[in-house]
């Protein structure tokens, strides 16, 4: 079967198209054959070993972490999926999802909803699931504020909507040329830059919370916003926590992720696709993810190898 794989960490010029040994189902998997994965800046950092520490890989590794598929074996144990089921998931700790069949755990799949395509479904795990993490911490009420700094990244852009479906006002920190792009997603833009807490138009700190995507120098002022510091949140910075605010981790989880699929599927929340490259080409996503400016998820294309 085929893959896309690494057998050291590098630049995404590592990445090659390889033949491996047929992947089979363990207990509490299920065995998904791969219609479409996305990629995440945690994957070309994973390739790059700059998570090392935290999640070191054996080589030669599978890349990737989300996914969308079909089911078509069944390990020991599970429940609540079939044979022929359409699911999206992801695989921990980001390696294993880029290849004709991928081993996932039951635990942090979800059904694919039958109005959802394969190539949105693949969008939501990581960065779905990081946004509703972070906006399910700060619990914005209608009226309350919510500044994003990273609006228009994956899981900026994500977390804007999920802010504003709850009612708050969303202020976006983006850069320059994702202005209009955060401003279609329903929040009031500032561009990044020296001072950008200063060209924040005027904010109660009693109603107001951060989220950060992005991390910065500009963090302690960010945090400085929100009247109660637990209010301010951080998945990219965890120098976050010296200030009073929380950093995030986040685990996959099927039900949440449900729920998820669900409000795409219902029109609540839309993906946005930048671009989409046929797998056999993974080497040029990465490099279009890591060169920034990217408004939405890069997704591949696992239809043809």
């Amino acid at each position: 079967m085929k893959a896309i794989t690494y057998a050291g960490y590098g630049d995404p010029s590592v990445l090659d198209v390889s033949d491996i040994a047929d992947r089979t189902v363990g207990p509490g998997e299920v065995l998904v054959r791969l219609v479409a994965a996305s990629v995440n800046p945690v994957d070309w950092k994973t390739t790059a070993g700059y998570l090392a520490d935290y999640a070191p890989v054996e080589f030669p590794a599978v890349a990737g972490s989300d996914l969308s598929g079909t089911v078509v074996a069944i390990g020991d144990g599970v429940t609540g999926f079939r044979i022929g089921d359409d699911v999206v998931g992801s695989v921990a700790p980001f390696v294993g999802a880029f290849s004709e069949l991928v081993p996932v755990s039951a635990a942090v799949v979800a059904p694919k909803p039958r109005g959802l395509a394969f190539t949105e479904a693949a969008c939501l795990p990581t960065a779905g699931l990081t946004a509703v993490t972070c906006i399910r911490a700060v619990a914005p009420q209608p009226g309350d504020t919510v500044v994003i700094n990273g609006a228009a990244g994956g899981i900026g852009g994500f977390a804007t909507q999920l802010a504003r479906s709850a009612g708050a006002r969303v202020i976006g920190i983006c850069s320059p040329n994702s202005t209009e792009y955060v401003q279609r997603l329903g929040a009031e833009p500032v561009a990044y830059g020296s001072g950008v807490t200063s060209r924040l138009p005027d904010l109660d700190p009693a109603t107001t919370s951060i989220v950060d995507t992005h991390g910065g120098e500009q963090l302690a002022d960010l945090v400085a916003l929100a009247g109660d510091p637990a209010r301010a949140v951080s998945v990219a910075a965890p120098e976050i926590q010296n200030l009073g605010g929380r950093y995030l981790v986040v685990a996959p989880n099927g039900g949440d992720l449900g729920e998820l699929t669900e409000a795409v599927a219902s029109g609540r929340v839309e993906v946005a696709v930048a671009q989409t490259f046929p797998i056999r080409d993974a080497r040029q996503a990465y490099e279009y993810l890591r060169a920034g400016g990217v408004h939405g998820k890069v997704v591949l294309d696992a239809s043809s190898w």
